[in-house]
Order: structure tokens, then sequence, then C-alpha cells
């Protein structure tokens, strides 16, 4: 893991639902809390809809955060409001098994602009704690750590006539140096021996089976017998500890699938706090 440090200030940003915006430095002991070298940290908190949990989101810019491709092991070891009590992490909206930060790994998909846009130099890490008990009008100090991995070497593997290898093991040397596995499989069945099934009106549905270190697959997506991508619905299923499944609809069955993996990506280790920052308290959007 990178351990390079750099003593640094944080800048919060107060978001108020009512869309009033405040902007306030605060105090950062740089003599305990440091980040490696050359990536700066800011972070915005704001109230969610009621019950509202306090929602504060850590950016993490420069250069090793702009080529990051996954965040996660999120560690939160204080947080507590500036009355000194405790604040519980809370999972928010959009999270689950298959991207959950505290227990493994999220994707960096800087095309979502739609649940958690990462700046363009950058990584935003979402943090959510339960509403604290009394009237909370500021953090105390909420102090923790994340992995960055950034780096290594990109490789694509393409698979052709997906649909012959159901329920076989995709074969690659690039797969198993990235320490993955792809299997075509049933999404909802595992005794049943059909790559294709029909999914209401839309059409049909091939799924993939993904286990291993899931962190390290940056891309999946279907190609048509020439190798140009298909422009496709995609969904994701994963039971709790179980692997993930992606299925996509298909317009033929002679579909293959382009896998991008990383080998050898890096581990950053960024410290970071967020002291004496504002809340104002929540107010409804409705008029």
């Amino acid at each position: 893991m990178s351990r390079l440090f750099l003593c640094v200030t944080v800048v919060v940003t107060v978001i108020l639902i009512s869309s009033a915006r405040a902007e306030l430095k605060t105090k950062v002991n740089t003599d305990k809390v440091k980040t490696p070298t050359r990536l700066k940290i800011s972070a915005k908190a704001e109230w969610e809809s009621p019950p509202p949990p306090l929602v504060v989101e850590v950016s993490i810019v420069g250069k090793q955060a702009a080529e990051a491709t996954s965040y996660g092991r999120l560690k939160v070891s204080k947080a507590t409001s500036a009355d000194g009590v405790d604040m519980k992490l809370k999972q928010l909206m959009g999270y689950g098994p298959w991207n959950d930060p505290v227990k493994g790994y999220v994707k960096i998909d800087r095309k979502d602009i739609h649940f958690n846009e990462h700046p363009k130099d950058g990584v935003r890490i979402v943090l959510g704690f339960e509403h604290p008990k009394g009237n909370v009008t500021k953090t105390g100090w909420i102090e923790g750590s994340v992995e960055l991995l950034t780096g290594g070497d990109r490789k694509i593997v393409e698979v052709r006539n997906l649909v012959s290898q159901f329920k076989k093991t995709v074969v690659d040397a690039s797969l198993k140096a990235a320490c993955v596995e792809i299997k075509p499989t049933c999404r909802e069945n595992d005794e049943d021996t059909t790559p294709l099934h029909r999914e209401g009106e839309q059409g049909k549905i091939i799924s993939v089976q993904v286990t291993g270190k899931r962190e390290n697959i940056l891309e999946l997506d279907l190609i048509d017998k020439s190798g140009k991508p298909i422009n496709t619905t995609k969904m994701r299923f994963q039971e709790i500890g179980g692997p993930a499944i992606h299925s996509f609809m298909v317009p033929s069955a002679d579909v293959g699938l382009r896998i991008t993996v990383v080998i050898g990506s890096k581990t950053v280790v960024v410290p970071f706090v967020v002291s004496g920052v504002k809340i104002e308290p929540w107010k409804s959007r409705c008029r």
C-alpha cells in the first residue's frame, strides 16, 4: 500500500436542502491527520428527506485520485456531533451488496451523473449517518480513511458466441491475472439449461456470473459478431455474500462479451477529517 503523506487543509461546503449555500474553513489537526502527497480533500454535508440522515460527501482530488478505478474499505474511526453525541454510519439508498464501500470496493464510474458524480480530477465518497439524538446543528469530528485502487495495466478480453459458453468458465490469462472468473449462467435457477430467457415483452436476456476480485473489472459490454458494442439494457443482481450476476437484453443469440480488466493496481490509503461543519435544520421542499 502507498503511504506517502502530506499535510492539507479541509474545506467544507454546506449545502442546505433549501438550496441556500454557505462555505467555511474548518480546523484540521495536521499533526495527526495526513494525506498522501499531491492529494487534496474537501467535503459537504446536508440533511436528506425525513427522517433526515446526515449525508457527508468527501471529495478527494489529485493525480492519484483522478487515475483511481475503485474506492472502498471505508473506515470511520470517530464521528460525533459538536455536543459529543456519537453518530452511527447508515447505508444510503443506491448502495447494496454489490457496491458496499465499507465491506469491499465500489467502481468509479465517471459517466454516472445521477447517483454519485465524481470530480473530473478526483473521487467523491458519500457517507451517511443516522440522525443524531437531540438538536444537532454542527458536527464535532468525523475521522476515517478510504482506499483508492489506482494504476495498473488494462486488458481487454473478448468472448465470441456467448451462448456456446453457457455454464463454462471463460479461460483467459488476463482474467486469471486479474483474479476474476466469468461464466455465462442463468439468473434465477442454477439447474436451468437454457442460456436465453424471455423477459416480458421486451425480448430475451443472457446472464453472466462474476466471481473473484470484481473491483478489477472495469467494463462488461455486449458485442455483436463483428466485435462492435451493442447498446442494450444492463441489470445487476447479487445476494449478500454471493456472486454478482450481470444480465443483458439481447437482440439475438449471436452475441459476445467484451471484458475490460485492470491488473496490478496499487492501493493508496487516504485519511480524512471533517470538523466543525455547521448543519442547518432540515426544511421540506414542499410549499
